[in-house]
């Protein structure tokens, strides 16, 4: 397996003072930390964190498959995200790679 760690910060210039994690004037700044476990070239596990609390997911790909002679890579992922402003969330996402 592979593990891939990220951290990332957003500057926004939104007014955003109640959501974000620190504000200064029109400036506020999110801080996010994730990590990736890739336990095949078909499963990715998930996790994270940031100021709206934890998330967690799982990506599936399926590579090898040909489609009108290009070789295509269909994905599935799925992700939880405890959020404050919305509560549990729950987001499916179709990708293709060519």
């Amino acid at each position: 397996g592979e593990l891939i760690v990220a951290v990332d910060v957003d500057v926004l210039f939104e007014g955003r003072h109640n959501t974000a994690s620190a504000s200064l004037g029109h400036a506020s700044a999110a801080g996010h930390v994730g990590m990736e476990f890739q336990l095949s070239r078909s499963i990715k596990f998930r996790a994270g964190v940031d100021g709206s609390g934890l998330s967690g997911g799982l990506g599936l790909r399926i590579p090898g498959m040909n489609w009108f002679g290009t070789s295509v890579i269909p994905g599935l992922d799925y992700a939880f995200v405890n959020d404050k402003a919305f509560g549990a969330l729950h987001r499916i996402g179709i990708s293709l790679e060519f």
